[in-house]
């Protein structure tokens, strides 16, 4: 982190006006929208955050959801030449300790598809592969790890993606995760009714959920990266 730059960032909550949105989004490497989307999507948000460094926006983040259970990062997004210095962790921060202050529950769920821009590093998991998903992560020893459960198409929540996600976060933290056979069995109710619906059995075999389900079988991580072409992935072994 950048102290220098980070002690004259300044994070102002809901001045983000359109027209900078679509600008932000572009330098950062999103696809271009109409600017009446972005007016409508910021006023659809729950929250949104801009940094302004020297009164200049660098750049911003956005929470969406339901304002009491779930709550998604989107949008983490800091301008090419200010990343690495620390912003975008302290865009992550303020994010989430709103989420904190106004849940209902006490607890949040992280969800986004977007939300990876300027990661250091980004890499899948599931429950098939979720120890070695912690255990990558102990190895790495990140300074910020983010859990993002992208349930159905970065949309709506999947209470496999939340398990997978708490399973990982018990393991990285220590704790024991109680009765987390019976919690994976009750997701055949639980999100996976298609699976065992008799007239969908040939786009959605029951074998595939239990294969799906089965927790730990898998030693490796799959890392995404880019090369000239665009996205590929990499398998890379946990130790």
């Amino acid at each position: 982190m950048d102290e220098t730059i980070c002690g004259e960032i300044e994070l102002v909550e809901n001045v983000l006006q359109a027209e900078d949105f679509v600008r932000l989004r572009i330098e950062a490497g999103f696809v271009e929208i109409p600017v009446e989307h972005a007016r409508k999507a910021l006023r659809n948000g729950l929250v949104n955050v801009s940094a302004l460094y020297r009164g200049e926006l660098v750049g911003m983040g956005r929470l969406v959801g339901d304002g009491a259970m779930y709550w998604y990062l989107q949008e983490i997004i800091v301008l090419p030449r200010f990343r690495q210095k620390g912003i975008g962790t302290m865009i992550v921060g303020h994010l989430v300790d709103y989420a904190k202050a106004h849940s209902v529950t006490g607890k949040f769920t992280t969800i986004g598809g977007v939300s990876a821009t300027g990661a250091g590093e980004i890499i899948t998991g599931s429950l098939v592969n979720a120890k070695a998903v912690a255990e990558y992560i102990f190895e790495r020893q990140p300074e910020i790890v983010s859990l993002v459960c992208m349930g159905n198409g970065g949309v709506r929540p999947a209470a496999e993606d939340v398990l997978c996600a708490a399973y990982i976060k018990s393991i990285l933290e220590g704790t024991d995760f109680i009765d987390l056979q019976d919690r994976v069995n009750g997701l055949r109710d639980n999100g996976g009714q298609h699976f065992f619906d008799r007239s969908r059995q040939d786009v959605f075999p029951e074998e595939d959920f239990w294969l799906c389900t089965r927790y730990d079988q898998f030693p490796f991580v799959i890392q995404i990266g880019r090369d000239r072409y665009g996205y590929i992935t990499n398998r890379i072994y946990a130790s």
